[in-house]
């Protein structure tokens, strides 16, 4: 896993709760995502969908790798949260949105406008 910095192809385009948002620029016919590697230690970034609604929490540790994504998206065959762990940057795991991820993360995810 090259550990360089994020290429220019993503751009802030605010913040919410504290935690970047960022835009994919130019996105052509590629689907929305956000970066495998962060230009900040211990930062997170957050993916909003077209209609600028929760998409994506990534966060990453001190070696600027992801260790953790909340995604809104296509899980067990439904649209719903899901958790994907990461290792290395590799995805290693996913499972189920629990009701502590709400207790942790559910400010941000009201703040980013997820469908309650």
């Amino acid at each position: 896993m090259d550990k360089g910095f994020v290429s220019r192809e993503f751009k802030s385009v605010g913040t919410i709760a504290g935690i970047k948002v960022l835009q994919y620029v130019d996105r052509g016919n590629k689907k929305p995502k956000l970066p495998g590697v962060s230009n900040t230690p211990n930062t997170s970034y957050l993916l909003l969908d077209d209609n600028k609604k929760f998409k994506q929490l990534r966060i990453f540790s001190d070696d600027r790798l992801p260790v953790l994504d909340i995604d809104y998206g296509k899980h067990k065959g439904q649209i719903r949260l899901h958790v994907h762990y990461w290792k290395d940057g590799i995805k290693t795991g996913t499972r189920d949105f629990s009701s502590e991820d709400m207790k942790k993360y559910g400010k941000i995810l009201k703040a980013a406008r997820y469908r309650f």
